[in-house]
């Protein structure tokens, strides 16, 4: 998406933060995806209400496929370490309890340390 708008993907946070009519896109598919965010811009939609509507399909996309329970959700990786914004959605359109650790990108490798660790410890 940050091809086509031509805009760089460390800008998608704070352009989405700036949108007051968010415009979201519909298909699944990248592809189609991709198309619809070229009739959007040429219909007149803005920058900042494409991406942010790009953010609220995401979070709307894993809401529908994931079962919620009344525990907390917590988010890690990359995409939310460079993008808070889309915890804040899935708070706001879940109204699920949205936890985000310190360095969410780092997790994944902290857990495979830790298994590894877990491992190691259980071969003595």
């Amino acid at each position: 998406m940050g091809l086509r708008l031509r805009v760089d993907i460390s800008e998608f946070d704070s352009l989405a933060r700036q949108s007051s009519n968010p415009t979201e896109i519909a298909s699944f598919c990248s592809v189609y995806a991709g198309t619809e965010l070229l009739e959007k811009l040429r219909t007149g939609a803005k920058i900042p209400d494409i991406v942010r509507g790009i953010f609220v399909s995401v979070a709307k996309r894993i809401i529908a496929m994931a079962a919620f329970s009344k525990a907390p959700i917590v988010m890690t990786g990359g995409v939310v370490e460079h993008n808070p914004i889309i915890a804040e959605l899935m708070k706001e359109l879940s109204g699920g309890d949205i936890k985000v650790p310190g360095h969410p990108q780092l997790m994944g490798a902290l857990g495979a340390a830790l298994y590894a660790q877990e491992g190691a410890s259980g071969m003595e």
